[in-house]
């Protein structure tokens, strides 16, 4: 009898184990929610095959969880055309179970974003830096918000991609808290 009871505690606790090493969150309300990374090499190689020139400039979700997760992020990948006043942005969209094309669009090229240059601290990293910084704080006081995360970089010398997240009241839009965070560093700016 002791051997069996011992066999599931066993059980129980390799269960729970595998299950926090899972790319969802725990909560069955909001399943299939996933990081900013969860498919970055996919999505990349994705991009990729419709261009080899194109390159990361914007990670976004408007719908963020407080530990970082989120049903889809969205990928912008851009490239200069022929003429540096002009670009062509890819916008894919990753879900816990594809990848998508959302649309190809060619604009006037924008002037105060970069390519993302390298590595960066994901999602659930940053968020847990702004829910340690007055994230949590807000949350406490406003019920009822949304989390937006941005992630992208700067043209001035010397930059970091910059994790940008707004906690919004949904009751009255006007109230909000924004914190930048170094994505490389996990820095406040």
């Amino acid at each position: 009898m002791k051997a069996i009871i011992i066999i599931i505690i066993f059980c129980f606790s390799f269960i729970s184990c595998n299950k926090n090493d899972s790319p969802t969150e725990n909560n069955d309300e909001e399943l299939n929610h996933i990081t900013a990374n969860f498919k970055s090499n996919e999505i990349e190689s994705y991009a990729k095959a419709e261009d080899n020139v194109l390159r990361l400039k914007n990670i976004v979700s408007n719908n963020v969880s407080y530990d970082g997760y989120s049903q889809s992020w969205t990928y912008k990948y851009t490239k200069h055309l022929d003429s540096a006043f002009t670009s062509k942005h890819y916008y894919l969209s990753s879900f816990y179970d594809s990848i998508h094309c959302d649309s190809i669009v060619i604009t006037e090229s924008t002037v105060g974003d970069a390519f993302i240059s390298q590595s960066w601290l994901n999602s659930d990293e940053v968020m847990e830096i702004a829910e340690n910084n007055g994230g949590k704080d807000f949350r406490n006081n406003n019920s009822n918000y949304n989390i937006s995360a941005s992630l992208s970089e700067a043209v001035v010398p010397n930059s970091k991609p910059i994790w940008n997240i707004r906690y919004t009241s949904k009751i009255n839009g006007s109230i909000s808290f924004s914190i930048r965070v170094n994505a490389v560093s996990g820095t406040i700016e």
